[in-house]
């Protein structure tokens, strides 16, 4: 026991500032022994020295699994403190961190990253968290400052629409694909902006469609179904005019027995638009007839146009058909 840990010391004394050969030799024992991993590993857990020299070495090798192996040994050691254990990752990823090899950072973040910090016994949550955001920091800054990277990865997504520039759209005047494609979509749905009036009145919102088309025919059929709503919403608010002005202008005993019908013939007055009505007893007047027709109390004679011809009941009847006039003729310059 005694030699064992005498040698054990040894080794540990030997490793910090060893040369790579030298680790790298123990590096291919304590792949071999799993307790003599353990033993370097966890026999100093307050220096992470020794630990750190054996997995940055392993990790620099592209050993993704003894790296995760012999980190997660250490990180599990009784007692160990935060600030060494923060110590030891910060070690392995920045040691191999390097402006002309992104693949290695990558390659912490991806494979390792998730294994140690989902099994680490010690609570490093806010750790990890900051970890990440300095990893992609990093990751950024090298992708576009960095010539080996600046253009096979910044702008590696412009390869996608070379061959297909979108709308006319050059992926070249662009520096982020989410830029880019904003503007495609800009250029593809410029249609909604000329839209969105029309839209709006009708209660269609063009964002909702990606085909120009079926947007404009949604507009229209929900102008048409507003157009139908609004007549029918006239005639019936009509119809109650009608009956109210009939009941109020004269007491009718024949307004529901009277089943004649009536011509009715709406005219304006060159000089006044609002129409009036008078009865016909001709059936061949129709629209844009000039008409003589009476006027006053003293019935004088005056011309007007025929703007709508109608039939009605007693019942329905826009005029009080005790008190309407009749056309007296058709008027010939």
């Amino acid at each position: 026991d005694s030699y064992e840990e005498n040698l054990i010391y040894c080794i540990l004394v030997s490793i910090s500032g060893a040369k790579k050969k030298y680790i790298d030799a123990w590096i291919s024992k304590i792949k071999e022994d799993t307790r003599l991993m353990k033993i370097l590993l966890t026999e100093i857990p307050d220096d992470p020295d020794v630990p750190s020299s054996f997995c940055s070495r392993m990790f620099e090798q592209r050993d993704i699994e003894n790296t995760i192996k012999a980190m997660k040994i250490y990180l599990s050691c009784e007692g160990l403190e935060k600030e060494n254990a923060e110590q030891l990752i910060n070690d392995v990823v920045w040691v191999n961190a390097s402006d002309n090899d992104l693949e290695s950072i990558e390659s912490f973040k991806y494979d390792i990253l998730p294994e140690i910090s989902q099994s680490c016994p010690i609570d490093l949550s806010d750790y990890f968290i900051e970890l990440r955001k300095e990893i992609d920091t990093f990751i950024d800054e090298v992708e576009q400052n960095s010539p080996k990277y600046q253009y096979s990865r910044r702008y590696e997504w412009r390869n996608k629409y070379k061959k297909n520039k979108k709308n006319g759209i050059d992926p070249l005047y662009y520096e982020t694909e989410k830029e880019y494609q904003d503007a495609v979509n800009e250029a593809k749905y410029e249609w909604r902006a000329s839209l969105a009036y029309w839209g709006n009145k009708y209660g269609i919102n063009p964002d909702d469609y990606d085909d120009e088309n079926m947007c404009r025919t949604a507009i229209l059929k929900a102008r048409d179904k507003e157009e139908i709503e609004k007549q029918s919403t006239q005639r019936k608010k009509r119809k109650e005019v009608n009956l109210q002005n009939i009941n109020k202008s004269c007491n009718d005993t024949l307004i529901y027995t009277d089943k004649t019908i009536y011509n009715f013939c709406a005219v304006i007055f060159e000089d006044f638009s609002k129409p009036y009505y008078y009865l016909a007893n001709d059936e061949t007047y129709s629209i844009g007839n000039k008409v003589v027709v009476p006027v006053g109390e003293n019935n004088s004679e005056r011309v007007a146009e025929i703007v709508s011809v109608e039939k009605h009941m007693r019942l329905t009847a826009p005029y009080p058909i005790e008190k309407v006039k009749y056309i007296l003729r058709k008027y010939h310059e």
